[in-house]
């Protein structure tokens, strides 16, 4: 004897499993929408970060230029004063 199993459940069962599964549905998009905003955000905290490095990087790059063009002055003053000293002896 083969039996329906469906027959044994509420008149109604089917209506709230619909239901249901599209809770579940609007949950799921909504959290989709969520895992998208925050990797955007991810991402543009990640280029702001770049940003931070690269103008870092600059102004270091840009304190070595004057560190190496003072050095080179203060060599130029020293090969000038002993050129001096030496036409002195």
């Amino acid at each position: 004897m083969e039996r329906n199993s469906y027959r044994d459940l509420p008149a109604n069962f089917g209506d709230k499993l619909t239901f249901l599964g599209e809770i579940i549905s609007v949950i799921g998009g909504n959290i989709a929408i969520l895992g998208a905003f925050i990797a955007l955000e991810q991402e543009k905290d990640g280029e702001v970060q770049v940003n931070q490095e690269k103008t870092q990087m600059d102004q270091q790059f840009e304190l070595m230029q004057q560190q190496i063009i003072e050095l080179q002055k203060k060599i130029d003053m020293l090969e000038h004063q002993n050129t001096k000293d030496l036409r002195h002896k």
